[in-house]
């Protein structure tokens, strides 16, 4: 039973992910199917919460360690962003309910949907990234293959920088830290663009995310711990 419901929770996260992944292209779908999408997303998100609600029973339980307290943050940061993502998706969707009215209008609506959609793509790669050792495992078991083991990691490590790379130039590229930051309330769409390459530069962005969210609590551990024996 354990077993089925582990998977059944990767499957709701996967999908809740692809779902994610797929809305940040509104443009390349058109209005109604990203709405549709997005009604889909919030009730995968439900579940999701629903799924892991032991975490929030142990909110105030146990020990509090520095990778902890990272989780927390994060995930405050994450639901922040989500919850401002939906608000604002409904206020600007579902005009009977009169949201848009209630937050301060279509305008702060529009404006908060863009800070939600931006910075929570950031938090869920950052979040995939610190539970995702299954992932990396599995890297791993395909990077043993290749002999001897100063090739395996050379090329295991191109690889994760070849992406990273790729992902912080598409970072760039695509204005994140301009939308990031509000510096602009409209987003520019390329409504000619391809799919294909659309994706493949956001799956580097998520990756980007994803490796430096498995990566930060190994390193601001460590650093936590030097300056504890410093002192």
């Amino acid at each position: 039973v354990i077993k089925q419901k582990a998977k059944f929770k990767i499957v709701v996260d996967a999908l809740m992910a692809a779902a994610i992944l797929a809305l940040m292209g509104r443009h390349l779908w058109g209005e109604g199917f990203h709405e549709r999408l997005g009604i889909v997303a919030g009730l995968l998100l439900m579940a999701h919460n629903i799924l892991n609600r032991k975490w929030y029973a142990a909110l105030f339980k146990g020990r509090y360690t520095f990778r902890r307290v990272i989780g927390l943050c994060l995930n405050a940061f994450l639901i922040a962003s989500l919850s401002a993502l939906v608000i604002s998706g409904l206020a600007m969707t579902l005009s009977v309910f009169n949201l848009s009215e209630i937050i301060g209008g279509t305008v702060l609506a529009r404006k908060l949907h863009i800070i939600g959609s931006y910075w929570g793509f950031l938090f869920i790669g950052l979040h995939i990234g610190m539970h995702w050792n299954t992932f990396f495992g599995f890297s791993k078991k395909v990077f043993e293959l290749i002999k001897p083991l100063k090739i395996r990691q050379t090329v295991f490590l191109l690889t994760i920088l070849s992406i990273v790379s790729y992902g912080f130039h598409i970072f760039i590229k695509r204005d994140f830290i301009i939308y990031m930051l509000l510096r602009s309330e409209f987003v520019f769409l390329n409504f000619g663009e391809s799919k294909v390459y659309f994706y493949l530069d956001y799956l580097s962005i998520i990756c980007l995310y994803i490796t430096i969210g498995y990566y930060m609590p190994k390193i601001l551990n460590s650093l936590a711990g030097k300056k504890s024996n410093y002192k």
